[in-house]
């Protein structure tokens, strides 16, 4: 007898690729090929016990790389695909978690902050919303026990203008009354 997991009867199994960001794929001839990405299915459970990620319904509004993860900024979240499986959002079981899963975490704060940007920088991640800033750090391999979202900074930021790591410091924009101010994010 064997044991194996598998997704619930009728629960959807995966991602709908042609909603989801799209890959461009430089060929050797010179080419590009723009196309929907493949993306991971459900390999068990259902909606409450491996539920869909965060951005499932919702606006992505970052997209990026962090410690060989893919990862999306939807809403408050910070949601990150299993270690070395970009297109991989859903936990391989239900049962047993590893430090290779999926991670999907709200950042920590009173207020509704809504993650617009996030920009690697020194080892750690910077996530600005329209009126903060969080890091996100962690304590050896990055896994759902060692991640650690923290606010730092309560800054305004602009929409227009998205923050760019150059050198030792990460620039961003502040909107004023009737014109905006650089600034430097910097660790000390």
């Amino acid at each position: 007898r064997i044991w194996k997991e598998c997704p619930k009867l009728g629960v959807r199994k995966g991602l709908d690729a042609n909603t989801m960001p799209h890959v461009l794929i430089s060929n050797a001839d010179g080419t590009f090929d723009f196309k929907p990405f493949e993306w991971g299915e459900r390999a068990a459970g259902d909606y409450d016990s491996n539920p869909d990620p965060s951005f499932v319904e919702n606006t992505i509004n970052d997209c990026f790389f962090f410690s060989n993860r893919l990862g999306f900024l939807s809403g408050e979240n910070v949601i990150l695909s299993a270690s070395a499986k970009y297109g991989n959002f859903y936990m391989p079981s239900v049962s047993v978690t590893g430090d290779a899963d999926p991670i999907d975490v709200a950042s920590s704060d009173n207020r509704i902050n809504v993650l617009k940007f996030a920009v690697p920088y020194s080892q750690q991640l910077l996530l600005w919303s329209n009126d903060s800033q969080f890091i996100l750090s962690k304590n050896g391999a990055l896994t759902a026990k060692t991640i650690n979202i923290d606010l730092t900074t309560n800054f305004n930021v602009s929409d227009y203008a998205r923050p760019y790591s150059l050198g030792r410091g990460v620039y961003f924009a502040s909107p004023r009354s009737t014109f905006s101010s650089i600034n430097r994010f910097y660790a000390v």
